[in-house]
């Protein structure tokens, strides 16, 4: 695994163009979800807002297990939604989620 010491960005690996593909790919597997949320969550980490980066990230919701994982983190955290007190519980539903970004659009980086 020594090469991937030369590893800047996710971007060398899958570019945000690719990962939004593989998000949406249902054949691609939890790997591919996996790799493709990381992406597009250093693609949000790094300012980048293409216009449907917010529902690439609700995708990652409903590819489950790792995948859901990045994309609950991104969520929290970009919008400022306070954690839940229980570990591992914040909400992996992408329907709720998107109440929360209606109801709470004003200021949210997601909703530009």
């Amino acid at each position: 695994m020594e090469h991937l010491g030369r590893i800047k960005s996710l971007a060398q690996i899958m570019s945000i163009t690719e990962a939004k593909e593989t998000i949406r790919n249902d054949d691609a597997g939890r790997f591919g979800w996996g790799m493709a949320a990381l992406v597009i969550a250093e693609a949000v980490d790094g300012g980048e807002h293409v216009p449907s980066i917010c529902e690439d990230i609700l995708i990652c919701l409903s590819r489950g297990e790792f995948a859901a994982s990045i994309a609950v983190c991104v969520l929290y955290n970009q919008t400022g939604r306070p954690w839940p007190t229980e570990l591992f519980t914040g909400s992996r539903d992408p329907e709720e989620w998107r109440r929360y970004l209606e109801t709470h659009g004003t200021g949210n980086p997601f909703n530009s």
